[in-house]
């Protein structure tokens, strides 16, 4: 039976950052696929026979490697690029998939690439409070849901 060793055990990376996954195969095999989960939700899978991307996955994911020894590299990482990732053999019976995986979350780090849009809404004339609504966009795209914070007076 082939056992993969698969590092690093977890990442924490910013948008816009490149990260290379690696696992390792006891023995030769041609046959190492990489997969993609988040919580709740099915393995994507993302790489086919190394190097394959199957109909759907970003050109931003690319795999390579030979004999035991494999990577899976994604670069321009994105906020749908958070999760966990396995890699699995099937070139020796029975099918290898690593447990555990590679933990990938997405982190807010360093303000180069982070716009603040804050907006503060008219106050009433009685009124005790203001409402601040931001949004945090981060390489062109929307971090979170508009949120609403009242401060009182």
């Amino acid at each position: 039976e082939t056992v993969l060793t698969q590092t690093p055990d977890s990442l924490s990376v910013s948008p816009g950052d490149t990260v290379t996954l690696s696992c390792k195969a006891s023995s030769t095999t041609g046959y190492l696929h990489w997969y993609q989960q988040k919580p709740g939700q099915a393995p994507k899978f993302l790489i086919n026979q190394i190097s394959n991307h199957p109909s759907g996955v970003a050109d931003r994911c690319s795999g390579s490697g030979s004999g035991t020894d494999y990577t899976l590299r994604i670069s321009r990482i994105e906020a749908d690029d958070a999760g966990d990732y396995y890699c699995q053999q099937r070139g020796d019976l029975p099918p290898t998939v690593l447990q555990p995986c590679t933990t990938l979350d997405l982190v807010l780090s360093g303000m180069q690439n982070l716009v603040q849009r804050v907006t503060v809404a008219e106050s009433l004339a009685n009124s005790d409070h203001n409402i601040i609504t931001f949004q945090i966009i981060t390489g062109g795209r929307l971090v979170n849901k508009t949120n609403t914070i009242t401060f009182n007076f």
